[in-house]
């Protein structure tokens, strides 16, 4: 008999909404330890499962609704659903930048207890700013279509990255210093509007003077940068003296530091370098209480040997005039990108091998052991680079038989890549070279239809 559990809300409308902070009088005792954890938020078992699914998804998505069905380990409980959407939030925050989190996300989670797969889909809600047509499923799940200017709103990130200097510490007080140039606090949000751009790290990507930041936004931009510069960087959500907020921690010299970006904007009445790599010992903290209630990516926190997301930080390294771009997946290197002379400047070229909905997508045609990853620049690279990526390729595969295609996810077209000069060297990397980026299929031989 066919089982079929379901659950489905608008969920976590009160919890995914992280706030603003305001300026701070100094505080006259030292904060709790940061190193707060919450255990739950680590991703096992089917949320693992149904998060990677779900994040490939999210990554290609066209519109604010994403559905997968796929096997899981067991039934999904609504702890698994309370722990995707988290993740979704903390992990993809440079592509869910047009979630409007205070309007929560329409979920539905059904389980088949015979065939053992989860069929999921996510509805979530747009901030104004880019909503496009709004839209309904067969069943009356309303969602909208994305209306996104990626080149737009992320031009100052590109920028800021060329330009970046050399060594952590220096790059972390150089993206302060820029975030800050490029955005001031927004106290109409503070006062009660609606929730709005403010809150995303395009507030300070887009160029624009008049778009303003609050806490969230200071902070993953941020991150952002720290992502792919290689810099080991985490969210952290919880309360100051002031109420709500979200900060940052850096790992440096063999510590985590904090690193408030929001309490040091000028435009925030705040010493302008009191609160950038504060140490845990530092008297610095007393400017706020900072109490944590959640940190992204908290196995990372802990250097223990636990679930690392695919929204992995990515930091590039110019050799004269030439540059290699690492994927790191805490403190290893998971795919490394070598770009050649006169590779232009700005291309994202950090790679993802979670690439689980595609993978799907390709086994249900063809027969082939196969393994699916991701350059995050699209197109024409217009240059052949080389990749060697520890990408998951099916155990017992051949290595002397793969072939290599570039999927056109926009056109559902593929192509072979002629001359992929493949290896795997001694420490077990996989070397292929492209000219074409995004979704790149490895195959055990030429497709054959199932």
């Amino acid at each position: 008999m066919k089982r079929s559990a379901r659950m489905g809300a608008v969920l976590l409308a009160a919890t995914l909404f992280f706030g603003m902070g305001i300026p701070v009088p100094a505080a006259e005792t030292a904060a709790p330890s940061y190193r707060t954890l919450r255990e739950e938020d680590v991703l096992t078992g089917s949320a693992k499962v149904l998060y990677e699914a779900l994040a490939g998804q999210i990554r290609q998505a066209e519109t604010s609704y994403v559905r997968v069905s796929c096997p899981v380990p067991a039934e999904p409980v609504p702890e698994d659903v309370e722990k995707i959407l988290s993740a979704v939030k903390d992990n993809l925050t440079d592509v869910v930048y047009w979630w409007d989190k205070p309007s929560g996300v329409a979920f539905s989670c059904t389980y088949d207890k015979e065939k053992k797969t989860a069929d999921m889909y996510l509805a979530f809600d747009v901030i104004p700013d880019y909503r496009g047509s709004k839209m309904t499923t067969a069943d009356g799940v309303d969602y909208w279509k994305l209306n996104l200017s990626p080149k737009t709103d992320f031009k100052e990130a590109a920028r800021i990255l060329k330009n970046r200097p050399e060594g952590t510490e220096a790059a972390v007080r150089y993206f302060a210093d820029e975030i800050c140039k490029l955005t001031a606090y927004d106290y109409d949000v503070v006062l009660g509007k609606d929730y709005t751009k403010a809150f995303q790290l395009t507030s300070v990507f887009d160029g624009d003077p008049e778009t303003l930041s609050v806490c969230e936004g200071y902070s993953k931009a941020f991150k952002y940068l720290c992502d792919r510069s290689g810099i080991d960087c985490l969210l952290v959500e919880g309360l100051c003296i002031a109420g709500p907020h979200m900060w940052n921690m850096v790992w440096l010299d063999g510590e985590w530091w904090l690193v408030d970006i929001t309490n040091t904007d000028e435009s925030y009445d705040t010493d302008p370098d009191k609160m950038i790599l504060v140490g845990k010992g530092n008297e610095d903290y007393q400017l706020i209480i900072f109490v944590p209630s959640k940190i992204s990516d908290s196995e990372r926190l802990t250097e223990k040997d636990r679930y690392v997301s695919s929204s992995t930080a990515s930091g590039a390294k110019r050799t004269g005039a030439a540059s290699q771009v690492d994927t790191l997946s805490g403190k290893s290197v998971q795919s490394r990108v070598y770009l050649p002379t006169g590779a232009r400047e700005g291309m994202d070229l950090h790679v993802s091998v979670s690439e689980a909905a595609m993978l799907q997508r390709f086994q249900k045609f063809y027969q082939n052991k196969m393994a699916v990853l991701r350059l995050m620049e699209e197109g024409e690279l217009g240059v052949e680079v080389e990749v060697a990526t520890r990408a998951s390729l099916v155990e017992g595969m051949d290595t002397e038989a793969l072939v290599f295609y570039a999927y056109d996810a926009a056109n559902n077209s593929f192509s072979r890549i002629k001359e992929p000069k493949c290896f795997v060297d001694k420490a077990g990397y996989l070397h292929f070279s492209t000219t074409t980026g995004g979704y790149i299929v490895i195959s055990e031989g030429e497709f054959k239809k199932n």
